[in-house]
């Protein structure tokens, strides 16, 4: 059914892409989802723990995700998808997940009916990618087949609490994982795409972008890559190759962070912006697609209200020459859905929360989406790139929210409002302690965290119980309990 349904998609494209020798376009997209556990009870996390995290958090989660993905191409979905952060399941089954069989034991419970109180015990046992397919096969996205990464206990001690994920509609020629130190496995899936092979390498490296000892173990994750890489590329310098996901590094990492010696993105893995250099012999072998957009559109996260790109998709020569699989000039675009995983003013990502019976939100990262078109033609030649994307030698930091650009909260509504949950408002308070930080309004309190250590001292020290003041602040939630959050100093402002 999967390989008729293509058929009639290539027909009803018409004639354009039968004469040009190809098959029908195709789309990956990378997405980390931001936690998406299990209901076993079992968690790494607190805030996943079955007392602030059961069957209906999962089933909020599950629809937000699957909402996002049914954006791509009408409801029908993209081909591939990258996804990070998964837990990595502490109470897993003897047997290999698989899709098919799953969705055959369940065809007669619907989502909603097995996320049900009391849940079965077989419905306590389902990892978190077997939650996904359900979800997927109910919103009618073609069934996909699911390769998930091995994950075993750190070298360090620690235990993995994220995996990553592949969802192909192609068929799985190769899955494997590269074990790193210190962060979760690389994982590498080869998938076949109308007879040729394309490598897929999803990542999620260690956290912390600016932080010099985090760096260090970046350096470590990108080694393992490289090494991979080259071992590829040295039997077919022409291989068709995507390397994604959640890098925790920006793509400008070198820039960003002068002070490092070393950058992990750049140095080591040689992620870089020269687009028509990959088509010149000898020329750099790894293009970021960042480069791709205007420098005022990159950005898919937020941290201390800056536009970040700690996700990342990268390509390499390969997938500029027509034989094989073949990267659409400028397809690459953040998948960015105003009033629905992003605020309609601004933009920015609405973060999950874990609060209430249902939680609310989707991820604290946008998708990045990217289209490739199907193997056909066997020429060798390259093709004509239109604007090709080139290094910048200077970084352009921009603030993800302008203060006074943000809707002021309407006073007669709770600090608490589940519809201001995720989103920026303007607020005015009366301060009502200081260690730690805590706002009034009437008789409702809320605490207020401030994540720069500095800024957070500077606001203690100015200001003064009983007064009024005012900000912009994010309203959320941190291990179950509502805060609002000032991510600069940008958001402090005086009583109107």
């Amino acid at each position: 059914m999967k390989r008729l349904h293509r058929f009639l998609v290539v027909l009803a494209l018409g004639l354009g892409l039968g004469a040009q020798g190809w098959t029908a376009p195709f789309k990956v997209l990378v997405y980390n989802v931001n936690h998406l556990f299990d209901i076993d009870g079992v968690s790494v996390y607190s805030d996943w723990g079955p007392d602030r995290y059961g069957p209906n958090k999962l089933l909020s989660k599950l629809r937000g995700i699957t909402a996002t993905v049914l954006s791509v191409d009408g409801g029908q979905g993209p081909e591939i998808i990258l996804l990070q952060e998964l837990e990595a399941d502490q109470t897993p089954a003897r047997m290999p997940f698989d899709p098919v069989e799953f969705l055959e034991s369940t065809a007669d419970w619907s989502l909603e009916q097995m996320l049900t109180e009391p849940l079965e015990n077989l419905v306590r046992d389902f990892p978190a990618e077997a939650w996904l397919v359900k979800a997927f096969h109910e919103a009618g996205l073609a069934t996909y087949e699911v390769c998930v990464g091995e994950y075993r206990e750190d070298p360090t001690g620690r235990t993995i609490a994220h995996t990553n994920a592949v969802f192909t509609r192609y068929p799985v020629l190769v899955s494997r994982t590269h074990q790193t130190a210190g962060a979760r496995g690389i994982q590498e899936v080869v998938v076949e795409v109308e007879g040729a092979p394309f490598y897929l390498f999803n990542n999620h490296w260690k956290s912390g972008a600016g932080d010099p000892k985090m760096e260090k173990i970046r350096l470590g994750n990108a080694l393992v890559l490289r090494r991979r890489l080259d071992e590829i590329l040295a039997a077919d310098p022409l291989a068709d190759i995507l390397v994604g996901g959640d890098f925790n590094s920006q793509y400008d990492q070198g820039l960003r962070y002068p002070a490092m010696e070393q950058t992990a993105v750049h140095d080591v893995l040689g992620s870089q912006g020269n687009e028509a250099g990959l088509q010149t012999s000898g020329g750099p072998d790894l293009y970021n697609l960042w480069y791709e957009l205007v420098r005022a559109d990159r950005g898919s996260d937020i941290y201390r209200n800056e536009w970040g790109t700690l996700m990342q998709v990268m390509v390499t020569p390969g997938l500029y020459e027509r034989r094989g699989i073949v990267y659409v000039d400028n397809s690459f675009r953040v998948l960015r859905l105003p009033g629905l995983n992003a605020e309609a003013t601004t933009g920015v990502p609405i973060r999950w929360q874990t609060v209430g019976d249902g939680g609310y939100g989707f991820s604290d990262h946008l998708p990045l989406l990217v289209t490739f078109q199907g193997p056909m033609e066997q020429k060798t030649d390259w093709i004509s790139l239109e604007n090709p994307g080139t290094e910048d030698d200077a970084v352009l930091v921009r603030p993800a929210i302008i203060g006074d650009a943000v809707q002021r909260l309407d006073p007669r509504r709770t600090l608490r409002d589940p519809d201001a949950l995720g989103r920026t408002w303007r607020v005015e308070v009366v301060v009502s302690g200081l260690d730690p930080l805590e706002v009034r309004r009437g008789e409702e309190t809320i605490a207020v965290w401030i994540p720069n250590r500095t800024l957070r001292r500077e606001v203690q020290a100015a200001w003064i119980p009983g007064e009024t003041v005012a900000f912009v602040a994010t309203v959320g939630t941190y291990r179950g309990a509502w805060q609002l959050t000032i991510e600069s100093s940008e958001w402090l402002e005086p009583v109107d």
